[in-house]
């Protein structure tokens, strides 16, 4: 049981291996059947288990968190160069439990880009030592889940959409929150957003590298890599927006 809590390595994660599939097919498998099981009891017509729903996904998102900070500090090595929840998956379990306990459309917004993007892009590339069953892996693996089903939570069952000025405003908050991080960056040699320096672990900042150059230009291909998640984001909305057009389904809480 130790060894499912440790600081040492003792099982090295290795990207894209069995755990690692496993891990993804996991996701899919619980959010689809999540979103099934809340569509079939019809949670929107029964605004109680709506709301109890919600603040139960809030809060596995609070404690996720809470005891990933824990973990660090019983082992002994918490320390604000590295674990402060201040990548954008760490901020967005802050803004998804706000989300789904005021029902807030701004952050709704905020989430769906940053939220749906950011922990998309570290199931697929985690920053993670340890395989599983470490606590690690399973914590950073649960995180990123439940971020997703925040999201589609309030899209599915509570007929959220965003909008491309969602879009655009997401963007330009989440480049002023670039810098400020880039700032403590700077003074407590930290790495959050990996807009210091290059990852030690294996993620598609190494392509960057390769198009753009060492840092900082490979900072350049991030906001690319950025505008072009965003816009993949945006096509099931124009999707939408066409069958509206063409009288194929209804459109509600269009915002």
């Amino acid at each position: 049981m130790i060894n499912l809590f440790t600081y040492n390595v003792i099982h090295k994660f290795e990207p894209f291996s069995l755990s690692h599939f496993t891990a993804i097919g996991v996701v899919l498998l619980f959010m689809v059947g999540v979103l099934f099981l809340l569509k079939e009891i019809n949670v929107k017509k029964h605004q109680n288990e709506n709301r109890y729903f919600a603040y139960t996904l809030a809060g596995a998102l609070i404690l996720l968190e809470l005891s990933n900070t824990i973990w660090h500090i019983v082992v002994g090595h918490f320390s604000i160069t590295d674990s402060l929840p201040l990548h954008l998956c760490g901020l967005a379990v802050f803004t998804c439990s706000i989300m789904l306990i005021t029902g807030n459309y701004f952050l709704f917004e905020f989430n769906y880009f940053v939220g749906i993007g950011g922990a998309l892009q570290a199931i697929i590339t985690p920053d993670v030592s340890r395989d599983f069953p470490h606590f690690e892996f399973i914590q950073l693996f649960s995180t990123h889940a439940l971020i997703i089903l925040s999201v589609l939570y309030m899209i599915f069952i509570l007929k959220y959409i965003p909008t491309w000025k969602s879009a655009v405003k997401t963007f330009l908050l989440t480049n002023i929150y670039l810098v400020l991080i880039y700032i403590f960056n700077c003074f407590t040699g930290s790495n959050y957003m990996y807009i210091s320096r290059v990852p030690e672990f294996p993620t598609v900042i190494d392509l960057l590298v390769e198009i753009f150059g060492q840092h900082p230009y490979y900072i350049i291909g991030l906001e690319c890599m950025g505008v072009f998640v965003f816009a993949i984001l945006l096509f099931p909305l124009y999707v939408r927006k066409v069958y509206k057009r063409l009288g194929i389904g209804t459109c509600t809480n269009l915002r």
